[in-house]
């Protein structure tokens, strides 16, 4: 027997005679469909996951100790205060008490002149120079500065009280906190907390991604369906018609999640992008992973895909 795929048909030659059996390509709607199906149970269960492993590597010895070295600097710098267990900037904290521009403004700038000036001192040498920098570009809608060559206001009028209260808000918040990295360890505390949550996400992703792409083809082996696929009746053929082995599956599935769950976030979801375009434009309706390992989809029934041409020859 002879088998190959072409135009979505399997055709195999028994007893020297070509039978064909004909292989319907699904509706972009319905693959479609069958996909998000399956990457929307994945992200559920990702965000789900996500909580039960970020605490539990959260847990860590190394990840305690970073970040009650973070914390420490954090308060330290006067930048941040710790306000019912939990740490806060003090550009947030102080507006939240209801208290006039003006005030928020007397409260903020005497932390940013300590930090600058004091906190990291010995780090910037002169300190006052970056703060005074930062001053001189503030300036208002109109293009007029918010402070002279020596820092102090230059509007008294009341009126420009919001603006000079943002200004010590955006600087407590966007600008200061950037130069904490200069204060020793800080840095490679504030990375081993983002590698464990990246960690803590992956690992989520990766389950989900088992529970959902992996598992559910070696249960439903025929046709190698996805439970989207399943829910769908689409099934997974290989180039000669059958249903692929394990193996190729296992093997797809490891090109699958790392060019589109791991890769894709940072090609700017290109894979996706591609996939879709070929799903929509191709009559073969192959993902762009489909399309590598030569892989098709097909809408039919469970009795009409075969695993292996003995199973279809017993069938004639």
């Amino acid at each position: 027997m002879e088998g190959r795929w072409k135009e979505g048909t399997n055709v195999d030659k028994t007893n020297g005679e070509i039978v064909e059996i004909v292989r319907e390509s699904p509706t972009f709607f319905r693959l479609f469909s069958a996909h998000l199906f399956d990457f929307f149970l994945t992200a559920i269960l990702t965000a789900l996951l996500l909580f039960a492993f970020s605490n539990a590597y959260m847990a860590l010895p190394s990840a305690v100790e970073a970040r009650q070295f973070r914390e420490g600097v954090q308060v330290e710098s006067g930048l941040f205060l710790k306000s019912e267990g939990t740490i806060k900037n003090v550009g947030d904290y102080y507006p939240s008490l209801g208290l006039t521009h003006n005030e928020v403004s007397d409260k903020l700038d005497p932390i940013l002149n300590a930090f600058f000036l004091s906190y990291l001192h010995e780090e910037l040498g002169d300190g006052e120079e970056v703060y005074l920098s930062r001053k001189a570009q503030a300036k208002l809608s109109s293009g007029e500065s918010l402070f002279d060559k020596n820092g102090n206001r230059i509007f008294a009028n009341p009126d420009y009280d919001e603006n000079y209260s943002s200004f010590y808000i955006s600087a407590c918040k966007d600008f200061a906190p950037g130069y904490l990295g200069y204060k020793q360890g800080y840095l490679e505390a504030r990375r081993t907390l983002i590698l464990l949550e990246a960690a803590a996400f992956e690992t989520s992703l990766l389950v989900s991604y088992l529970v959902f792409y992996v598992l559910p083809p070696l249960f439903f082996h025929r046709g190698k369906q996805t439970l989207g696929k399943k829910l769908s009746g689409i099934y997974l053929l290989g180039s000669d018609g059958f249903s692929p082995s394990i193996r190729r599956q296992l093997v797809f599935n490891l090109f699958h999640y790392v060019f589109f769950f791991l890769l894709g976030p940072i090609t700017f979801m290109a894979p996706y992008f591609i996939s879709l375009t070929m799903m929509a434009t191709r009559k073969q309706r192959q993902t762009l992973s489909e399309y590598v390992f030569a892989l098709f989809p097909i809408a039919g029934k469970k009795e009409e895909v075969y695993e292996s041409e003995e199973e279809l020859l017993s069938k004639k």
